[in-house]
């Protein structure tokens, strides 16, 4: 008779370490930010994310600014907290502009200072690789603008917003999240250090 508990457990270990590949993977990735400079996203190890693909002419361009720079101005000093917005034309042409052009509004217009990334494509054969990773692990891709993607302290994606949903909707999972890698970042700052 086979043992179904043993086969369970190969098949959940199995899984734990392709999950840890994954959630590793995200780190491995190379963008380039507004001013067209190459950051690794390891930079961001630890930290809570919320990754948005952006645009300055949709009609949920307003609101998602003044509430994305909000919740940052909330949770950004946290040092647990960041925003990653890609802008992107692909969805009704509402990202015409240059990157230099994308920063100018959203900086004077909306007071931005969480990071913000080169121009992208998000979705399709040509999407930057970092949001294939992203369709990849979450099996969806953004199909309009204002996608949001919750990843916490771990590297793990743990929810999508669409545009209809505020990014004030999402405050509440947000900040639990960041209390999480808070407490996580303070067990780890406590932890006696081993002596050479």
């Amino acid at each position: 008779m086979v043992n179904t508990r043993w086969i369970g457990f190969v098949l959940l270990l199995s899984w734990c370490q392709v999950w840890g590949k994954v959630q590793e993977e995200l780190y491995q990735h190379r963008v380039a930010k507004i001013d067209n400079t190459e950051v690794p996203l390891a930079q961001y190890k630890g930290q809570v994310l919320l990754i948005v693909n952006v645009a300055s002419e949709c009609g949920f361009t307003d609101g998602h600014y003044k509430q994305l720079q909000k919740v940052y101005y909330i949770l950004g000093d946290s040092g647990v907290f960041e925003i990653l917005a890609f802008p992107c034309n692909q969805f009704g042409n509402q990202e015409p502009k240059s990157n230099s052009k994308i920063w100018e509004f959203a900086t004077k217009k909306y007071g931005v200072t969480f990071p913000m990334f080169a121009k992208v494509l998000v979705t399709g054969a040509d999407a930057h690789p970092f949001w294939q990773y992203i369709k990849g692990v979450t099996g969806v891709a953004p199909n309009w603008n204002f996608y949001k993607y919750l990843v916490d302290h771990e590297g793990t994606l743990v929810h999508i917003f669409g545009p209809d949903v505020s990014v004030e909707d999402t405050f509440d999972q947000i900040q639990g999240l960041v209390d999480q890698a808070k407490a996580a970042k303070k067990i780890s700052d406590e932890s006696p250090k081993s002596e050479l």
